[in-house]
This record gives C-alpha cells, structure tokens and sequence, in this order.
C-alpha cells in the first residue's frame, strides 16, 4: 500500500507544523434525544456516541450551538429540528464504514428515520435497516 501524499504539502513555514489527519464526516444528531438512554447499560446516547467516538477515531469535534436541520421526510412533510453537529477525522475511508453501522444503529435507538451524514465531498441520508 502506498502512503496519501499529505493535501497540506506546499504549506510548510519554520514558524508551525502540520500533522495530516485525513478526512472529516460530519453528522447530526437531534439534540432532544441525545440525553435518551442508550443500550449500553446506565449510558446515555451521548455518552455511548463520545465513547464510540474517543475509542474508533481518537477523538471528535462537537458544535454544542444548536443547528437547525430543516427537510422533506418520505411523507413529504416538511421536518425541522435542533441538532449538535459530530465531526470526527480519519485517514482513508476505511473507517467509514465503521461510523456509519454505529450511527445506524444510534438512529435505531433514538427512533429516527434517518441521520444526515458527511464524509468527504459526499453528503448523504442514512436510512438504518429494521
């Protein structure tokens, strides 16, 4: 396997250092149902998604500000609500796959029909399978 050529090459000063930590996927998550519990026993989902989060990626970014998501669902109703937005960076697109079963499976719990997800230059819906 041949190592990525760093994106920030042609950037280097003697004043400061760049370390290259890959790509960013972003998501949100509804702030009204961050404090639900989680599966894991006396968790939250917050705590179970930082937990996930510190564990997979080594650490994550986390907008505490409220953002509005504002969409069409499936019903063709038009759905707001206030989320904190997750991000978390990685090399390679290995790990996506791992994030993206992970937040299935939180959209599970939280009984959401589905979660916006960045990663990259591609946005998505992620819809979880019963």
């Amino acid at each position: 396997m041949t190592k990525q050529k760093s994106k920030w090459k042609g950037f280097e000063h003697p004043s400061y250092r760049i370390v290259d930590i890959g790509r960013t996927a972003s998501f949100l998550i509804p702030i009204t149902k961050i404090h639900l519990p989680s599966k894991e026993k006396g968790k939250t989902i917050e705590a179970s998604l930082h937990k996930f989060l510190r564990s997979t990626f080594g650490g994550f970014h986390v907008n505490s500000t409220p953002s509005t998501g504002v969409w069409v669902n499936a019903k063709k109703q038009v759905v707001f609500d206030n989320c904190m937005v997750y991000s978390v960076s990685f090399p390679g697109k290995k790990r996506i796959p791992l994030l993206l079963v992970f937040l299935a499976d939180l959209a599970r719990q939280m009984n959401e029909e589905c979660l916006l997800i960045s990663a990259g230059q591609y946005d998505g819906l992620l819809y979880p399978t019963p």
